[in-house]
């Protein structure tokens, strides 16, 4: 996905009358090559994303809930230190570099650059000297070193848009004296201009055979009238159709166009946090293990089946122990264990003794009962971490909150399943479970209580839940344990229902019309010894079927809890 210029322009003109002299009030760095600024106009909070990413450059307005890690990178620090007020937005020298300038609190002057070309886009601060102070992500050459000057490419010799329309252009003349490609030639000789544009504007002029096509355009974009297109994977603009009726004021909304066509390419969900990828690939390779794990328990589990074959074969020999001699193979006896009784050959180890091999026949049936109960232990064990890890990745993929990503961190940190590579993530955060509880009320008034991550699960479970309270948890899936407390014991249908819809919403049920959820009370839910947070069982319980839902007032407070923890 590439913005060209013409889309920049645009865009950066929209953004500039609505942030222009607005304060920071926030900044927070998601990734390596993602940041977030949120901005006070004055009389609303205006989130900006500027995205470095290769292949993905790009800033404009978002609606989407990013990753605020609990500790700051060193970049962000640099600029919630220096950022104060952003002053104003402009787009350099007609090329894909879009300089935001700010002022700090003492009123130096900085810049925060943002270059949308070549192979690696790179996010820059500059003082008031155009020095670089720092990088988003630091890269090994000299141009970029902090502490030098800034070099901003330069295009000399280069034709503006707005002369194309000169009579000198009309002549079948410069038709004639172009050696190259009309698209071509523009891509090279025009400023500002874009590959998507000069392929478009080149099949027009061929196919009309006249310059009109590039009269309209350069009109349009001397009007801002040019509406925004995407063509393959670039953001550009186009002259609106003659049937089309476009002023300054009508302009779509180039932010959320670009949301919209983001999302639609499988960008993040915007009621949610992008996806933390590397707790992601660990899940998915601690389930593979286990996989591999189930595997090699299932095929020995059918080999300790044959615990009392072994034993019938070595009761056999025992009976037929003076038809064997030392040396033999094999021996031929019958079987009375069989219905009815028939003839069995018997493998024999020549090297052993009558003895010795009757009793390898009765070691390894007492070996296959032993390890019969072993292999079904261990089945259980993986079956249960394999629970807790499906319900681990729905809860990572449905993360609301940056403090359930830490603490779904430190779970499978604390499990072995994940391994910190960056010293921030090896140092504990202190996140509480206790802070991370949701809340809110059925309508009769009883509080209902749930969580979105297994620490604050098992919390739930182990101290907030009463032997007279009503517990919940989606049936045969994964999903988050609510509570409805009551005191009394006595819930109505109706609040249950409706407490039953939430917890059947978050859950892996969640785009489902109809979802099974368990009822039951506090004193029938118990922690499994030795499991993980979150695993527990229950005696008895009773199953109502809802559908999957979470009222207005669950959301609001979701969202307002939502940007408390940002």
């Amino acid at each position: 996905m590439t913005l060209d210029v013409f889309f920049l322009q645009a865009l950066v003109e929209q953004l500039n009358q609505r942030l222009a002299g607005s304060l920071v009030k926030k900044i927070y760095q998601t990734d390596e090559t993602q940041l977030v600024f949120r901005f006070w106009t004055g009389r609303s909070e205006v989130p900006l994303l500027l995205c470095c990413e290769v292949g993905r450059a790009r800033l404009h307005e978002t609606s989407i809930s990013c990753r605020n890690p609990l500790q700051p990178p060193r970049f962000c620090q640099l600029l919630r230190a220096r950022l104060y007020r952003l002053e104003r937005i402009e787009l350099l020298d007609e090329d894909r570099l879009v300089a935001l300038h700010f002022c700090s609190q003492d009123d130096m002057s900085y810049c925060l650059l943002l270059e949308l070309f070549g192979r690696s886009p790179k996010l820059l601060l500059l003082d008031d000297q155009q020095r670089i102070v720092d990088l988003m992500r630091r890269v090994e050459d000299e141009r970029y070193a902090p502490g030098s000057p800034y070099q901003r490419p330069l295009k000399e010799g280069m034709t503006a848009l707005e002369q194309l329309i000169h009579p000198q252009f009309f002549s079948p003349r410069f038709f004639n004296e172009l050696s190259q490609p009309f698209d071509q030639w523009l891509l090279q000789q025009v400023s500002p201009m874009s590959r998507a544009v000069a392929q478009t504007l080149a099949e027009e002029v061929r196919a009309q055979d006249c310059l009109q096509p590039v009269i309209g355009f350069v009109g349009a974009w001397q009007q801002g009238l040019l509406l925004p297109v995407q063509r393959g994977k670039v953001m550009t603009m186009r002259e609106p159709a003659a049937d089309e009726a476009v002023s300054q004021d009508a302009r779509p909304d180039l932010s959320a166009w670009l949301e919209a066509r983001l999302g639609r390419n499988g960008n993040e969900e915007p009621d949610r946090l992008a996806i933390d990828e590397a707790l992601s690939r660990a899940v998915t390779a601690a389930c593979r293990k286990l996989e591999k794990r189930r595997l090699r328990l299932e095929t020995e589990l059918v080999a300790c089946g044959r615990a009392q074959d072994w034993q019938r074969e070595g009761e056999l020999l025992a009976v037929y122990r003076h038809l064997i001699r030392r040396g033999m193979t094999q021996v031929c006896v019958d079987d009375f264990y069989a219905d009815p009784p028939m003839a069995r050959c018997l493998p024999l180890d020549p090297v052993l003794s009558v003895q010795e091999n009757i009793d390898a026949r009765f070691h390894r049936a007492r070996r296959a009962r032993r390890g019969l109960t072993h292999c079904r232990q261990r089945l259980d064990e993986t079956e249960q971490e394999q629970q807790w890890l499906d319900t681990l990745r729905l809860q990572i993929e449905t993360a609301d909150r940056v403090a359930d990503l830490e603490l779904l961190r430190q779970d499978l940190i604390a499990a072995g399943y994940y391994r910190p590579t960056r010293p921030s993530e090896q140092r504990r955060r202190a996140v509480s479970a206790d802070e991370q509880v949701r809340r809110a009320r059925t309508p009769g008034g009883l509080e209902i209580l749930w969580g979105r991550n297994s620490r604050t699960n098992d919390y739930l479970s182990r101290q907030l839940l009463g032997p007279r309270d009503v517990w919940m948890h989606v049936h045969g899936a994964p999903g988050c344990h609510l509570v409805v407390k009551s005191d009394s014991g006595s819930v109505t249908e109706e609040d249950v229902l409706y407490a039953a819809s939430i917890a059947a919403f978050y859950s892996s049920m969640r785009h489902e019309t109809w979802a099974e959820v368990m009822v039951t009370d506090g004193k029938s839910v118990r922690h499994i010894k030795g499991a993980r947070p979150g695993q527990v069982q229950v005696s008895q319980y009773r199953i109502v079927r809802v559908a999957p839902s979470v009222a207005q007032e669950v959301e609001a407070s979701k969202s307002l809890s939502s940007s408390a923890n940002s």
